[in-house]
């Protein structure tokens, strides 16, 4: 009997930790979490300050635009393949690992 329900625990609790958890899209996964210096607006990267990421550079790719056309908001892509979206402040908005 013991060893028929160390069986089923243990089968339980891998098929929860399979299907509940996708560690890549985890927000305890450090590249995904807000403390991670990559994913704030203080890295130079992501930094408002940056060429890459102004209003003023007219080459820019990284912008992301309301319905009317006008920038609401950048987004940038950090070593992990992450991409982050901030907004005009700088704030973070989300991310996705596409």
């Amino acid at each position: 009997m013991k060893k028929l329900l160390m069986i089923v625990l243990t089968i339980a609790s891998t098929s929860a930790f399979a299907t509940n958890l996708n560690w890549e899209n985890s927000q305890l996964n450090w590249k995904n979490m807000d403390i991670n210096y990559q994913n704030t607006d203080l890295d130079w990267k992501n930094s408002e300050y940056n060429w890459k990421n102004m209003d003023i550079n007219y080459n820019q790719r990284n912008g992301i635009y309301d319905n009317a056309g006008d920038q609401v908001g950048y987004r940038t892509r950090n070593l992990n393949g992450v991409t982050n979206y901030f907004d005009d402040t700088g704030a973070r908005m989300g991310y996705s690992d596409e």
